[in-house]
């Protein structure tokens, strides 16, 4: 048990090939060897650790029999470059297995764990060499603590004792006064990792040696040091919080490999970015992210349970490589490099009220508010407010309150004279809420109403166009019916209905620079989709499926209206037949589905006739203008399967199918018939030993 050992051969012919396939003229092979030494295992068990070793090799390899799409053998040119691959890797891992518990220490050495892992690769392709190396070093650290030990302040304790009995005694003030708060944090995350990765491409006009091609590289450096840190608070079970931050620190010096430097020279801008602690030089800084999250669930009472969270994130890029540099302030400010900001901000407020339970605390088993609160399930309400911030292009780095996502839209919009290049603003209100009526009837209903505001900055000076969108989903009702009879189970067995009616709207105004209207549209969708199935009792428990489904969509645009229909139709019926003993099935089954699908699609355009025109327009609206048909198409199919198991190995399937496409638009029709039997045969090669 002190290493285990991996070992990969394959090859493949090049004349081999499946049945119905053509050979690819191609030898394949490949080879996989690895090793992990469990290297604690050498180790004194005191210890407590683990250090595992990896050893990793695979190479694989194409030799070509003939060149691609050509009758030339390839062994009869010189120095062809066939297909490679090889990579080599080692890695080695250390971390603590039996925790220490008495030493002041502890906490540091048993959340600590170190990773290393280094590799090299080669590979080779027609017109192309690439060689790399690579490391990888990186620590992290873990602190979790559960302890919950110290009770609410007594001052706070004093004043709920104080109030009216009842709300005294309520679950709310109940379980806060029963709280153990917690003050340190509930878990602390820290990660550092340097990564390293030099490479070289060597790309050849010609598949063969030769010696007027030489080649031309490219070589390419990366290497970063990356930092990462989560902290999380609980103090009481119905409030959480988290903080998320990442950075990534290039270490690369962009001055190398220039002969002379200008006054735009890019390496110098690069190290005038480099920050330093204690006077060492800790990179540049190239991307920096930072996330924030509070979620706050209290229990008021177990008919209502109200939630509230909000997130923030920040995201910071710079690109040593943009062929553009900024400068700080004016034309003679020192030259920085280009940052991409971007700033998000998300609220949720809402709650879960169950009328149907507080009915039921409150009312005898035998009252008729008892049987009303059975029906009525939990209704969920909810309002959403996102804001969103980018820049692009700019040598400005915003303060704490725009990283941490504080504030409103004014904020997200500009700092100070600094307008952003797109900010945006979405608030949403749902609600959603079901009935369950007699006969397993459940009706479920529900209502959404939201607002889109998008800015963006446009080539004037201090000006930002804004779009604004609103969108309104009402009604949306979903109807369910299973049933089960009890009087007729000999020849229905079950019965399914669902059904749902649907109706959107959206209406968008898009304003010019001058402040005019530019556009403006409004679009209605309406679904209206029914299925059903019923399985029957009778003639070997037929089950048979339906569904219908019509949708319309409607785009108002100024001058013109767009009507799209899209209607689908779906038919399915299945039986299983008993087959003849004298067959020697397996099962003596034959399974059978018979189906039709058909879908049909149209889309005309028409002059629009709706009062969409802007407020200096005056009169009535012009007579439409006859429609133009735009699409109007669909499919038709018809399909039968049949399927038994001969035996435990052997299944046969027997499939036809006929297919219509049409478009009568271009006055277009194609069929497709297909037949097709399949006698599939799975066989088992046993156990290895």
């Amino acid at each position: 048990d002190l290493a285990d050992v991996r070992v990969n051969l394959s090859r493949r012919d090049p004349n081999f090939r499946q049945l119905g396939e053509t050979p690819s003229f191609l030898t394949t092979s490949g080879v996989s060897v690895g090793t992990t030494l469990h290297m604690e295992r050498l180790l004194p068990a005191r210890l407590g650790i683990a250090l595992p070793v990896s050893i990793d090799y695979a190479g694989a390899g194409v030799d070509q029999l003939f060149i691609n799409r050509t009758d030339v053998r390839g062994s009869g040119i010189a120095g062809l470059r066939d297909p490679r691959d090889r990579r080599v890797n080692y890695a080695v891992a250390l971390r603590r297995l039996t925790p220490l518990t008495d030493r002041w220490y502890a906490p540091l050495v048993n959340g600590l764990a170190l990773t290393g892992n280094w590799s090299t690769t080669g590979a080779q392709t027609a017109f192309q060499e690439s060689r790399s190396r690579s490391y990888l070093v990186g620590g992290g650290f873990v602190l979790a603590d559960e302890t919950r030990d110290q009770p609410i302040p007594r001052v706070l304790d004093a004043m709920l004792a104080r109030l009216p009995r009842r709300v005294r005694e309520s679950g709310l003030v109940t379980g806060l006064r029963a709280q153990q708060l917690r003050w340190k944090p509930t878990t602390v995350r820290l990660a550092s990792t340097v990564g390293r990765n030099a490479n070289t491409t060597t790309s050849f006009t010609k598949a063969a040696t030769s010696p007027t091609d030489t080649g031309q590289s490219v070589s390419g450096l990366n290497h970063v040091l990356q930092n990462s840190g989560t902290v999380e608070f609980r103090p009481v079970p119905a409030l959480t919080a988290s903080v998320n931050a990442r950075q990534l620190l290039d270490l690369r010096d962009y001055r190398d490999g220039m002969p002379r430097a200008d006054s735009v020279d890019r390496g110098a801008a690069a190290t005038a970015e480099r920050l330093e602690l204690f006077g060492a030089d800790l990179g540049l800084e190239r991307e920096r992210a930072l996330t924030s999250a509070i979620l706050l669930q209290p229990g008021a009472a177990l008919w209502l349970r109200p939630r509230a969270d909000f997130t923030s994130s920040f995201t910071l890029t710079k690109d040593p490589n943009a062929r553009n540099l900024l400068r700080t302030d004016d034309s003679t400010g020192a030259f920085r490099l280009p940052r991409r900001l971007g700033a998000a901000q998300s609220l949720n407020v809402g709650t879960t009220v169950d009328f149907g339970r507080f009915l039921r605390q409150r009312t005898p088993e035998t009252s008729r508010w008892r049987r009303v609160g059975n029906a009525v399930a939990p209704i969920d309400v909810q309002w959403q407010q996102s804001l969103t911030s980018n820049y692009d292009n700019t040598a400005y780095i915003p303060g704490w309150g725009y990283q941490w996502g504080l504030g409103g839209i004014e904020t997200f919009r500009g700092l100070g004279e600094r307008l952003s290049t797109t900010a945006g603003r979405l608030r949403r209100v749902t609600a959603a809420g079901s009935v369950t009526l007699p006969f397993a009837f459940t009706i479920q209903s529900r209502l959404e109403n939201g607002t889109t505001e998008t800015w963006t900055r446009r080539a004037l000076d201090g000006f930002q166009a804004v779009i604004t969108s609103a969108q309104m989903v009402r009604p949306d009702y979903s109807v369910r019916w299973s049933w089960r009879p009890v009087r007729l189970r000999r020849v229905i067995t079950l019965l399914n209905l669902n059904g749902r009616y649907l109706v959107s709207e959206q209406e968008t105004t898009v304003p010019n620079e001058t402040g005019g209207l530019a556009d403006r549209s409004r679009l209605v969708a309406r679904s209206q989709p029914l299925s059903m199935a019923v399985t029957w009792a009778f003639l070997g428990n037929l089950t048979t499926n339906g569904s219908f489904d019509r949708q319309r969509r409607e785009d108002i645009r100024p001058g013109a209206t767009t009507t799209g229909e899209t209607r689908r139709v779906s038919l399915d019926v299945g039986r299983i037949f008993r087959l003849p003993r004298s067959w020697n099935t397996r099962n003596g089954q034959l399974r059978t589905n018979l189906s039709y699908q058909s879908e049909e699609a149209t889309s005309v355009v028409a002059g629009s006739t709706v009062a969409l025109r802007s407020p200096e327009a005056s009169g009535a609206p012009l007579p439409p203008a006859l429609g133009s048909v735009l699409t109007n198409n669909g499919r038709r199919a018809l399909n039968l399967n049949a399927n038994s198991d001969l035996s435990e190995l052997l299944t046969f399937t027997l499939t036809g199918s006929r297919v219509v496409n049409f478009d009568r638009n271009y006055n277009r029709q194609t069929t497709n018939l297909i037949l097709s039997a399949v006698l599939q045969l799975r066989f088992f090669a046993g156990e290895l030993r």
